[in-house]
C-alpha cells in the first residue's frame, strides 16, 4: 500500500511539473508578439509614451524604440508610410484602419494586419471590409463612371475602371457606391487594383494612377514578391530564388547612362529607371484598346515606349553596377515579369498579339523573372509562343488555338516558299498606267495601310515593259487610292497611260530565309510588305534593341523560341545610322561582342 501511495505521488508530481512547463511554453507563444504601441502621425508626439491615448508620431520611433514582434497599431496613416522608397521598420506586426498609396486610400471598417512586400505594396489580412475607397468611384457630371476597381481580373476582353476606356463593363467595378452600410467585403486570398482616373484622355488612356491591395490568409514569407493581380490563383515567388550569378556587370564606362537612384516620391515615371518601375503595370486589358486603362503614372500608354522603357531597365540590370545598388531595380523589374506571366497563366494569352506598335516589349519581363528566380514553369511560356506558330497544321493566318502572343514573335519570321507565293496587299496595286513622266507614275493602290515607298514597281506589260524601278516616294493616301510615285531613275522608255501596264513587287525567291517583319505577320500575313518604309517598321527594332541585347548578354536568346527576331534586329539595327541615346550606344558598344550576328548576305535588296 505504501508503494502504492508513494507511486501515486509521483504521478502527481510529473502531471504538475507537465502543466508548469505547458504553461511557460504556452506564456512564451502567447505572449511573444511583444508589447503593444500606437502612432498618430497627425496628434502623435515621440514624445509620448505610445500608449492609445499617448500616441508617437513616426515610424522612425518604432524603429528606435520597439522591439522584434512588438504590435503597432496606426491610428491614422501619413501618405509618406505608402512611399515604395520609405522602409517601415521590420519584424513588427502592424494594425491599421486605413491605407494610403500611389493617390488611392483604402479604408476599413477597423484593425486589421497589414504588411509590405518586397516591392513594397501592400496585403492585408482579411476578409476584410472596405468601407471606402478615396477618390471614390462615382457618376462624374458628364455620366461617366470614375475612379472604379476591379477584383481579380479575370479577363483581357472588359476592364470597369472607366466608363470612358475601351471595353467597359460596369459588373467589373466593384468599387461604386461602397460605404459603411454597403462595405465591399473581400475573402482571402484576392488583388483589389482600385485606379484614379484622368479629367480627360491623355496619350490614348483614361487612367492617372493605380495601386493594388492583397487580401490574404495569413501574412506572407519574409521577401515574397506580390502575388499576379490577374486571377484568382495567387501565386508567391520570393527574393530568396534570385540567382545573383546569372546577372551580368558590363563596364558602363563610356556610356551616358540614365539616372538609376529612385530618391523621392515623384509623379514623374521618368525621373529615374527604377521609378519607371515603381507602380503596378495594369496591361491585362488585350491588344491595342489597352492603352486606355494604362494608368499615365504608373507606366507609359503606348506599346512603343513599354518597349522601349523595357530596354532601358534590362539594360541597366547587366551593367556594372554593385548589386546592392540594382537590387531595387531587380525586385521591381522582377515583379513586373510575374505580373504578366500572372496574365498568361490566367489565360490573357491573346492579350499581345501584332498589331502596329502597341503590344511589344511583354515577353522579355516574363522571360527574365523566370530565368532570374530559375522557375520552369514561368519559363515554359516561350513553348507555346514565338515559332510555336509553325507547327503543322498551323502557320501564318492560322494560329494554334493554345497560342502564347507577343507582338515581337508575331511580327518577325524567315521569308518562306508560302511568303513568296501570297499575294500581299501592297501587290494588289497593278493595273494599267493612269499618268507617267520620265520620273514618275501615276497608280490607283486599292489597299490601305500598304504604303509604296521603298518597293520595287515594274512594267510588265505594253511600252516600257521590263523595266524595275525602286519607289522613293508616295502620294498615295494612307487609306488607298489614286496617287504619284517617285521613281529612284528615270525611265527609259517612259509609259503610256492606259498601254502600259505595271505591278508592285512583294517578296520573290530571292528573299527566302531572309529575316523580316510583317504589321501583322502571324494572323493576317497578307499584310506583310518587304519596304523599309512600311508602317510601323521603323519603330520597332529600335524598341526591341536594348532587352533583344539583354538577351544575348544574359543567354536568354536560347530559351525564347522565336531565332528570327534576333536576327530580324540584327538586319535592322545594323542598317541604321544610330544615334547618341543609352540604347544605341550599348548596341554600337556591345552587340559584336556576343556573336553570333545575322548579316546580310549580298547587300541590302
Amino acid at each position: 500500500m505504501q508503494l502504492m501511495n508513494l507511486q501515486k505521488k509521483e504521478r502527481q508530481l510529473r502531471l504538475i511539473r507537465n502543466f508548469i512547463l505547458f504553461f511557460i511554453f504556452f506564456s512564451f507563444f502567447c505572449f511573444s508578439e511583444g508589447r503593444i504601441y500606437y502612432i498618430n502621425p497627425f496628434t502623435g508626439d515621440d514624445s509620448f509614451v505610445g500608449s492609445e491615448n499617448s500616441p508617437w508620431k513616426t515610424l522612425e520611433k518604432v524603429k528606435t524604440s520597439t522591439e522584434k514582434n512588438d504590435i503597432i497599431y496606426l491610428l491614422d496613416f501619413d501618405i509618406k508610410w505608402g512611399w515604395s522608397i520609405y522602409e517601415w521598420p521590420e519584424d513588427r506586426i502592424y494594425y491599421t484602419k486605413k491605407i494610403c498609396q500611389y493617390g488611392i486610400t483604402w479604408y476599413f471598417d477597423n484593425f486589421y494586419q497589414v504588411g509590405r512586400f518586397v516591392n513594397n505594396d501592400f496585403w492585408v489580412i482579411g476578409p476584410v471590409n472596405i468601407i471606402k475607397i478615396d477618390p471614390p468611384s462615382i457618376k462624374d457630371e458628364k455620366g461617366n463612371i470614375i475612379n472604379g476597381s476591379m477584383l481579380n481580373p479575370s479577363t483581357n476582353k472588359r476592364q470597369g475602371y472607366d466608363s470612358r476606356a475601351g471595353e467597359w463593363d460596369s459588373k467589373l467595378n466593384v468599387a461604386f457606391e461602397i460605404s459603411e452600410l454597403n462595405p465591399l467585403k473581400i475573402e482571402p486570398e484576392a488583388s483589389l487594383i482600385s485606379t484614379k482616373s484622368l479629367e480627360k484622355e491623355d496619350y490614348g488612356t483614361f487612367i492617372e494612377t493605380a495601386a493594388i491591395l492583397t487580401i490574404l490568409k495569413k501574412p506572407p514569407e519574409k521577401g515574397s514578391f506580390r502575388p499576379p493581380y490577374f486571377g484568382n490563383e495567387k501565386i508567391f515567388y520570393n527574393v530568396k530564388d534570385i540567382d545573383y550569378s546569372k546577372l551580368k556587370t558590363l563596364p558602363k564606362e563610356g556610356i551616358k547612362t540614365p539616372k538609376l537612384k529612385q530618391e523621392e516620391d515623384t509623379e514623374n515615371q521618368s525621373s529615374s529607371v527604377e521609378r519607371i518601375f515603381e507602380r503596378p503595370w495594369i496591361d491585362h486589358l488585350g491588344n491595342w484598346i489597352g492603352r486606355s486603362i494604362h494608368p499615365r503614372k504608373n507606366m507609359q500608354p503606348y506599346g512603343r515606349d513599354i518597349s522601349r522603357d523595357v530596354s532601358i531597365g534590362a539594360l541597366m540590370l547587366i551593367l556594372d553596377f554593385p548589386k546592392e545598388e540594382k537590387e531595387r531595380l531587380l525586385i521591381r523589374f522582377i515583379q513586373l515579369g510575374i505580373d504578366l506571366y500572372g496574365i498568361i497563366k490566367g489565360g490573357g494569352i491573346d492579350s499581345w498579339i501584332a498589331n502596329g506598335g502597341h503590344c511589344m516589349g511583354r515577353k522579355f519581363p516574363i522571360m527574365f523573372a523566370g530565368f532570374i528566380l530559375n522557375n520552369k514553369e514561368i519559363l515554359k511560356i516561350a513553348e507555346k509562343s514565338g515559332s510555336y506558330l509553325y507547327t503543322k497544321p498551323y502557320g501564318p493566318g492560322k494560329v494554334p488555338p493554345d497560342y502564347i502572343a507577343f507582338q515581337e514573335d508575331e511580327q518577325t519570321f524567315y521569308v518562306s516558299q508560302e511568303d513568296v507565293d501570297r499575294k500581299l496587299n501592297v501587290e494588289r496595286c497593278e493595273g494599267y498606267v493612269i499618268e507617267a513622266t520620265k520620273d514618275t507614275i501615276k497608280v490607283n493602290h486599292p489597299a490601305s495601310y500598304a504604303p509604296l515607298q521603298g518597293n520595287f514597281i515594274e512594267i510588265t506589260n505594253g511600252p516600257g515593259k521590263g523595266q524595275r524601278r525602286y519607289i522613293v516616294s508616295s502620294t498615295v493616301p494612307r487609306g488607298g487610292g489614286e496617287g504619284i510615285l517617285k521613281i529612284d531613275k528615270e525611265w527609259e522608255i517612259i509609259p503610256e497611260p492606259k498601254n502600259s501596264y505595271y505591278k508592285v513587287i512583294g517578296y520573290e525567291e530571292k528573299d527566302i530565309g531572309l529575316p523580316e517583319w510583317g504589321i501583322r505577320h502571324a494572323r493576317e500575313p497578307t499584310w506583310d510588305n518587304p519596304s523599309w518604309y512600311a508602317e510601323y517598321r521603323g519603330m520597332q527594332a529600335i524598341s526591341y534593341a536594348g532587352w533583344i541585347l539583354a538577351c544575348h548578354v544574359l543567354g536568354i536568346k536560347d530559351l525564347w523560341n522565336h531565332p528570327p527576331l534576333f536576327d530580324y534586329v540584327d538586319r535592322d539595327m545594323f542598317r541604321r545610322k544610330l544615334g547618341g541615346g543609352f540604347i544605341e550606344e550599348m548596341w554600337k558598344k556591345y552587340r559584336e561582342q556576343f556573336p553570333p550576328i545575322w548579316k546580310e548576305k549580298g547587300g541590302e535588296r
